[in-house]
């Protein structure tokens, strides 16, 4: 049974996903054509600018959801079959009286094959679920792909890794798997920071 508050976090996480997917589409169009006008870039190893680079919204209507967004950051790579570029933050969602919940959004942009992500896994072997949001495939020459996936993630993980990082990969059937990508530890401490803090 679906309840008022797992409705209002489905709706959040299509709103997500779709800002996640617009913010790709045009980093992809405009690439560093607009590099020279563009904000200052928060430095992901910078626990400060991370920190107040994380931004905080709320739903009107539900004033015990607040909903918290790491600066994005990008990692590209060059794989046997193509190039691939991963754009990825942290999220936080607060419920009152309940646990927060931490997750992280994704989109992966390849070329070649559908690759079918439906996990991701750390360099330490742990394994976390993947759930593809939405996919954008564009196959009038060479396929091109964009998947956007929301990976969830413990406050236990987050605090495992704050002092080294976290290093992933996105998984999936037959043995396909992304290039890898890192979260660096002073990201992990300001957003980690943000969210507790406020949430005192």
């Amino acid at each position: 049974m679906v309840v008022g508050s797992d409705v209002q976090w489905m709706i959040f996480m299509a709103t997500i996903a779709k800002k996640m997917k617009d913010r790709f589409t045009a980093l992809l169009i405009t690439g560093g054509l607009l590099a020279g006008c563009a904000p200052m870039v928060v430095d992901p190893n910078n626990r400060d600018q991370v920190m107040n680079g994380v931004t905080v919204s709320s739903d009107p209507g539900q004033k015990a959801f607040v909903h918290y967004e790491g600066p994005t950051l990008t990692s590209h790579s060059d794989q046997e079959e193509g190039a691939e570029t991963i754009e990825f933050s942290l999220h936080a969602a607060v419920y009152a009286g309940r646990p927060t919940r931490f997750f992280l959004n994704v989109n992966d942009y390849y070329q070649g094959h559908w690759h079918g992500y439906n996990k991701a896994s750390d360099s330490e072997g742990h394994v976390f679920q993947a759930t593809i949001s939405s996919q954008a495939p564009n196959c009038e020459f060479n396929c091109e792909f964009m998947d956007t996936l929301e990976i969830e993630l413990s406050q236990d993980d987050l605090l495992k890794h704050k002092d080294i990082g976290i290093t992933l990969r996105l998984n999936g059937p037959v043995q396909v798997e992304s290039a890898p990508f890192h979260i660096p530890a002073p990201y992990l401490q300001g957003f980690l920071q943000k969210v507790t803090s406020a949430s005192r």
